[in-house]
């Protein structure tokens, strides 16, 4: 004698409605993974690409002090020059960029005075570019013979 036994909570034609509702649970919980992870995976790219950036402004900045020395040690040597007519050399043309931490920098003239000189450094960082102006002026006192004075007349972002 075989007995079939009913549950009482379960009507018949109901017998794969749990089934269904744990395949639809299953489902909703990948969805929310794959929502998460994508959400993660967008902000770590967001955080790398603002490191790189901060970085950027960092390497033009230290672009900017190491052409300030440069500039210091070039009036030491050259004397009172007519930058307008003849400017300092670059230190760092865009064909030969200074290496400088894990990116680089160029130094470029876009104006030059008699005695101002603006320098545009742009620094590189994997793919974050960050470009600094910076303005020079040299105060010659005494006379021709006299010394030469660099100052940093102006700093800006670019």
């Amino acid at each position: 004698m075989i007995f079939y036994y009913r549950s009482k909570g379960i009507k018949r034609g109901q017998e794969g409605a749990a089934l269904i509702a744990a395949v639809v649970f299953i489902v909703f919980i990948g969805f929310l993974g794959v929502t998460a992870s994508f959400l993660f995976s967008s902000g770590t790219a967001a955080t790398v690409d603002s490191l790189q950036s901060q970085r950027a402004f960092y390497i033009a900045d230290s672009g900017v002090e190491y052409f300030r020395f440069y500039l210091k040690s070039y009036l030491e040597n050259h004397g009172n020059a007519d930058w307008s007519i003849n400017p300092p050399p670059s230190p760092a043309p865009p064909v030969y960029p200074i290496s400088f931490g894990d990116g680089e920098f160029i130094i470029e003239y876009p104006s030059t005075g008699q005695d101002t000189l603006t320098a545009k450094i742009t620094g590189h960082s994997g793919a974050a570019i960050r470009i600094v102006f910076a303005d020079f002026n040299k105060l010659v006192s005494g006379g021709g013979g006299g010394s030469i004075t660099l100052n940093l007349t102006a700093w800006r972002e670019g």
